[in-house]
């Protein structure tokens, strides 16, 4: 019997701001809890209570050979801001569920073009949901919580790997109201996957 050979997944530069991830698979069925690896260092516990149809984006199965797209953030921008450019990109938000992809993909796949993901400087990798309605709440805060994976290429950066919980709301000084969180400059917005 002939073994088929997986095909192996590419990385592709687009312009500035985009950058295409080819022949990813997306489980949808893995609930939160399964769909993070235990390994990384830096998981955030939360993340097993996030709600699996807003983990999903309420899609289910297996997505396989899929291109799921980065929108690069240029500068750092409010989460205002950071959503209005990726929806004037014409790419689709994306979910948890493809930021566990991403990461699933870089552990298990020796293919994947790290060393070009590298000097993109992309190691942050957010799904920052269409509105914050999209987004589960902190029980405690009731902040919406956006998920983020960051990838600790080199050992002596302070931050370890791992997915992360990132507020898209900050409080204001005086606490009256809320004010949008500004997000890290190159953090790459996942965007939905889709079939090439």
């Amino acid at each position: 019997m002939s073994r088929v050979a997986k095909p192996s997944i590419r990385v592709e530069e687009k312009g500035l701001n985009l950058v295409l991830l080819h022949n990813l698979s997306v489980n949808f069925d893995l609930t939160p809890s399964e769909a993070v690896e235990r390994g990384l260092p830096g998981n955030d516990t939360r993340i097993d209570d996030y709600p699996p149809d807003l983990w999903t984006n309420g899609k289910s199965g297996i997505a396989g050979q899929v291109t799921i797209p980065l929108y690069v953030l240029p500068a750092t921008r409010t989460a205002f801001w950071a959503r209005r450019m990726q929806s004037e990109s014409g790419i689709d938000f994306g979910s948890p569920a493809e930021v566990a992809a991403i990461n699933s993909a870089i552990r298990t796949n020796s293919y994947l073009e790290l060393e070009l993901l590298w000097n993109m400087y992309l190691n942050d990798f957010i799904a920052l949901g269409q509105s914050d309605s999209s987004l589960w709440r902190d029980p405690q805060t009731g902040k919406p919580l956006a998920v983020w994976l960051h990838l600790n290429y080199l050992p002596q950066q302070p931050t370890p790997s791992g997915f992360y919980l990132i507020q898209t709301l900050a409080p204001s000084p005086d606490g009256d109201h809320d004010l949008p969180q500004e997000i890290v400059c190159r953090h790459a917005l996942v965007g939905a996957a889709y079939v090439p």
